[in-house]
């Protein structure tokens, strides 16, 4: 086929693509210029012109401007497509697209272009934010209403009980009003308890503190009787008494508290040490060989094409692969090593009095043990890894420079060809 019958075909397969496209090039001067752009460009919230080329400050803002150059001259850098998501004003709300620059050389011009891929993940970010409200609100509500509140009038009946109380006690907020208190204890109880309340509103303490009483046994409705604590307060409203009774279920603290220690340390998905954890345990063991003349190595583990089988395959059959992958390294490591996942497919391994040259043995095993055999591979869809190491000694000063030694070792086995091992 002639090459301007090519051309007229690849022109027309451009305009027509459904997703947003544009071709950006580098000149002499290093600025990026806006040279073609499809129809569907025409849908981002920005002014794409029509007198190309045009420098893209003349199409995206400031702000965005900064940020695709950075992306772009990151991606012309490393050969590989790279991406960042910009907030587009627009006349009703903002919009989110996320931007693939992928490069390209024109060899009739000479000058290196980009592929700019435009993808309105508005829908998805908005999701995303709306999430992230949810879950900030739903923590206020657990540090804040985590205990139940009961505020009673003077005659000791039930006036307000919050959520927390209800779940507690099994109790609807209709069943709960105007109840008497005597209704939430045992009856081998009520006796001493009222007499106790007695004695409290007729004292002239305002207050009694959870750790200034010892723990009551509470009723529930079905029957079933809960180990509390209570804090009890009282206060006028309108020249009426009233009491105020802050009520915690201690049987639940343990396991919260269990939980909770689980989630400072856990990745929830593997069940391995997370970010946070690792870069203490890091921090730690940075101390001891500095401390004692000591070594240790850090081994930084980056599976290869992840996002690919993630859009290939979907998202469930990603994660799966990651616990995969953690049983993999697992069954070759030792039991004083230290493993955590560092986000998304990047891993660390931190491997205690290990030189470099024995915690690239370690990964030698890791990576045989991942290629396996012909079904193994099957079950990983072919899935590698890369291998970035670090050997620390008592000369090391931070924890950053050992993650920028370890980067550095894990970005020359990516540029290498991938399911490698580097050092530095």
């Amino acid at each position: 086929m002639p090459n301007d019958q090519l051309k007229s075909n690849f022109v027309d397969v451009f305009d027509a693509a459904s997703t947003s496209l544009a071709i950006i090039e580098q000149q002499p001067d290093d600025q990026f210029y806006l040279i073609n752009s499809n129809h569907a460009f025409n849908r981002l919230p920005v002014n794409p012109g029509t007198d190309w080329p045009c420098l893209i400050s003349t199409v995206f803002d400031s702000v965005q401007t900064a940020l695709l150059d950075s992306v772009m001259a990151k991606a012309l850098q490393s050969g590989f497509p790279e991406e960042v998501e910009l907030a587009l004003d627009c006349e009703e709300d903002l919009q989110w697209w996320r931007m693939v620059a992928s490069p390209f050389s024109d060899v009739t011009q000479g000058n290196a272009r980009i592929l700019l891929s435009c993808y309105d993940i508005t829908v998805k970010k908005r999701l995303d934010l709306n999430r992230e409200r949810v879950l900030s609100r739903m923590e206020q509500i657990v540090d804040s209403a985590y205990d139940g509140m009961l505020i009673f009038d003077r005659d000791l009946r039930v006036e307000y009980s919050n959520s927390a109380v209800e779940r507690m006690f099994g109790y609807s907020s209709d069943e709960m009003l105007l109840m008497p208190l005597e209704d939430l204890i045992p009856a081998r109880f009520r006796g001493r308890h009222q007499e106790y309340v007695k004695s409290f509103l007729g004292s002239s303490h305002r207050a009694k503190l959870m750790e200034q009483r010892a723990p009551v046994t509470a009723l529930r409705k079905d029957g079933t009787e809960i180990p509390v604590e209570i804090s009890i307060s009282k206060f006028e409203m309108e020249g009426l008494q009233m009491v105020t009774a802050i009520v915690r279920d201690t049987t639940q603290r343990a396991e919260m508290m269990k939980e909770l220690r689980r989630a400072a340390y856990e990745d929830p998905l593997t069940g391995i040490y997370n970010r946070r954890h690792m870069s203490r345990i890091m921090h730690r063991e940075l101390q001891r060989v500095q401390r004692f003349d000591r070594y240790f190595s850090v081994m930084m583990i980056d599976l290869d094409h992840f996002k690919k089988i993630n859009d290939t395959y979907g998202h469930a059959i990603g994660d799966e692969l990651l616990m995969a992958f953690v049983a993999k390294v697992k069954q070759v490591t030792r039991s004083v090593d230290v493993f955590g996942r560092w986000g998304g497919e990047e891993f660390i391994l931190l491997l205690p009095e290990t030189r470099a040259e024995d915690a690239e043995v370690a990964a030698e095993k890791i990576r045989s043990n991942l290629r396996g055999d012909k079904e193994s591979q099957d079950e990983l869809y072919g899935l590698t890894a890369s291998y970035g190491i670090a050997q620390v000694d008592q000369q090391e000063q931070t924890i950053e420079s050992i993650l920028e030694r370890v980067d550095a070792a894990l970005y020359q086995a990516k540029s290498d060809g991938r399911d490698c091992i580097r050092r530095r």
